[in-house]
């Protein structure tokens, strides 16, 4: 599989490592200081926010594929023409998104059972993240160029940085007595500094890095739609089997049935799913470039290894889970947690080990 390969699976479990232990620690301590109604505001207001992601279109995939093929071949020029054609698409797309957060937020907390204490904050939030998602979605593409050019040590290093940051920021923001409108301008702040990482990070790697309108082309607005398409439909169903039940038990039931959800699924996120998608993450750039230099027979190769890799760690942590899984919750979060999140370990387990699969 190559050296190169191994390491940046492991920066990227590194980074997957640093994500579970700060949301071991922060879970807790949230519900702590929030409640447990508080606890379920917050994931159902992140939940809406990654429904944008379905306006990506696969284009992100498209950047890492296509970055990683012309870096292969010692294309700059089309490299440049990836970038500034999907920076004009995505600021299309967070101009969109703002405009329609700025008019959602004024009528989005009477859609789900929240209490009217709750109200002011969950809008406020959902206006910082939103308007936030919009400004970041222009620099994902120098983070999906990141992922194309196989340096995953960077963008593993940006997500220690803002996840470390993150739940300091969270701990100190809770431990002084603020809420949930202070810690979602810490995310923000998080966010806004992971979005300039990945400019700068990448900025050093690719000097031949240009802006220019002349570089927006249409022909290449088709090829990353067209090559795009296929992995829009995956992350569309993967939005609905992370987000879907969520939602609908914030429309149905009060905040904190969100929150009793909302933890196994995170789990199994961070703990399962997380480390599995970011072995596929190295698998896809890998795949590209040796598409670009036509070695087929190497590709077949990493997608047997990236499956077995992905099944491996899924299925002992799933096991773990379903034997383990109440006293865990007991032990972590306290009776409500074991009573009321335990039994969605089966059928959670079972859809997620389909999607590994």
């Amino acid at each position: 599989m190559g050296g190169r390969f191994v390491k940046n699976v492991l920066w990227n479990w590194t980074g997957t490592a640093v994500s579970l232990f700060s949301a071991f620690v922060l879970t807790k301590y949230m519900i702590l200081r929030m409640g447990v109604e508080g606890y379920g505001v917050w994931l159902l207001a992140f939940s809406l926010i990654e429904y944008y992601w379905l306006m990506d279109l696969g284009f992100r995939s498209a950047t890492v594929k296509f970055s990683a093929q012309f870096r292969a071949l010692g294309q700059s020029e089309r490299i440049n023409e990836v970038i500034n054609t999907g920076l004009a698409f995505y600021s299309v797309v967070a101009i969109g998104v703002a405009v329609f957060t700025t008019v959602a937020v004024g009528f989005s907390d009477r859609m789900f059972q929240i209490s009217p204490a709750m109200r002011p904050q969950f809008r406020v939030l959902l206006l910082l993240v939103g308007l936030s998602w919009a400004m970041g979605v222009v620099f994902v593409v120098f983070q999906a160029c990141l992922e194309g050019f196989q340096r995953f040590d960077m963008a593993s290093q940006i997500t220690i940085i803002g996840t470390v940051l993150r739940a300091l920021g969270f701990v100190v923001v809770l431990w002084m007595g603020y809420g949930m409108v202070a810690l979602g301008m810490v995310s923000v702040f998080c966010q806004v500094l992971g979005y300039t990482l990945n400019f700068f990070f990448f900025r050093r790697i690719f000097p031949d890095l240009r802006f220019s309108r002349s570089l927006v082309k249409k022909s290449v607005l088709k090829e990353m739609a067209r090559y795009g398409y296929h992995t829009s439909i995956a992350s569309i169903s993967l939005q609905v089997l992370n987000q879907g039940s969520v939602l609908i038990v914030g429309l149905l039931r009060p905040a904190s049935f969100v929150g009793f959800l909302g933890v196994p699924i995170r789990l199994l996120q961070y703990t399962a799913a997380e480390p599995a998608a970011r072995v596929s993450a190295v698998s896809a750039a890998k795949s590209a470039e040796l598409e670009a230099s036509g070695d087929r027979a190497a590709i077949a190769q990493v997608g047997i290894h990236t499956n077995r890799y992905c099944v491996t760690i899924f299925l002992p942590i799933a096991a773990m889970l379903l034997i383990y899984g109440r006293q865990l919750l007991q032990v972590w979060l306290g009776s409500d947690y074991a009573e009321n999140s335990a039994p969605l370990f089966l059928p959670l387990c079972a859809a997620f080990g389909i999607a590994v699969m």
